[in-house]
């Protein structure tokens, strides 16, 4: 009977132990796993706003090329660029204050993190793109 007891007792911590470190096995998996679906996502956001970057910065070369033969653009295309610009800006802010904020980040990865946040002001860029420019501010006035 004593065997049994033993035996018995054995097998429930056995099932017991195994029970808690799955547990803990799946429960950081799942972290894991939602960690790289964040990371995922903003990866997403970070290319969409690369490109609208880009976008923003090849309808400002037109316009300026345009304004360069005399061409007449409306006020709005101005504001709008402004606006796309403005927006893209703030949202790549906030990636890179998630990205400081989550992650432990080494000296060199700081340096280049503000290195793009400073290259990627683009607010700043067309004001200075505006000053070179021929067109005059984009905001008209």
């Amino acid at each position: 009977m004593s065997d049994l007891i033993s035996n018995l007792t054995v097998a429930l911590v056995t099932l017991g132990f195994g029970w808690l470190v799955g547990n803990r096995l799946m429960v950081h998996w799942a972290i894991v796993q939602k960690r790289r679906e964040l990371e995922l996502s903003a990866l997403h956001d970070f290319y969409r706003l690369y490109g609208e970057f880009f976008a923003v910065w090849k309808l400002w070369s037109y316009c300026r090329r345009s304004a360069a033969l005399a061409l007449e653009h409306p006020e709005e295309t101005r504001w709008s660029l402004l606006e796309r610009a403005s927006a893209s800006e703030g949202s790549l802010e906030a990636i890179f204050v998630k990205l400081a904020s989550e992650r432990k980040l080494s000296v060199y990865d700081i340096e280049t993190l503000g290195r793009f946040g400073a290259w990627s002001g683009q607010v700043n860029w067309l004001t200075r793109l505006e000053k070179l420019s021929k067109i005059g501010p984009i905001w008209g006035q």
